[in-house]
C-alpha cells in the first residue's frame, strides 16, 4: 500500500523533511504562478540536490528520469483521487491530488 506524503497548498514555496524507505530527504515544493503547476526538488538530508525542477504530473513516476544513486529507491507519484487524471492545481495538491510513495519492496513485488 503506498504511503501518502503530506503536502500543503498554504504556501507557494516550502520545504519539508520526509522519510522514504528509512532515509530522510528534503522535499521543496514550489508553485509556478505563471503556468499554475507545482514543481518538486529532492535533496539529501544535508540539502545537496538529487533532482530539481520536477513538474508534478499525475500517474507518472516523478523520479523516473533521475539517475542520482542517492534518490529514493521506491516510486514517488501524484495521484488524482477523483480518477479524472488531472494534475494538481494551485489549491488542490494534497487534497484532490495526493503525493504517494511506493516503497522499494512494493515496487519490486509488482515487477
Amino acid at each position: 500500500m503506498p504511503a501518502i506524503v503530506p503536502v500543503t497548498t498554504d504556501q507557494v514555496l516550502y520545504q519539508q523533511v520526509t522519510t522514504l524507505d528509512g532515509v530522510d530527504y528534503v522535499l521543496t515544493f514550489a508553485l509556478n504562478l505563471r503556468d499554475s503547476y507545482w514543481y518538486l526538488d529532492v535533496a539529501d538530508q544535508d540539502g545537496s540536490p538529487i533532482a530539481t525542477n520536477i513538474k508534478v504530473l499525475v500517474n507518472w513516476d516523478l523520479l523516473r528520469r533521475c539517475v542520482d544513486e542517492r534518490k529514493p529507491k521506491g516510486m514517488l507519484m501524484a495521484h488524482d483521487t477523483t480518477g479524472q487524471g488531472l494534475d494538481p492545481g494551485p489549491t488542490d495538491f494534497g487534497t484532490r491530488v495526493q503525493l504517494l510513495y511506493l516503497a522499494q519492496a512494493e515496487v519490486q513485488a509488482n515487477t
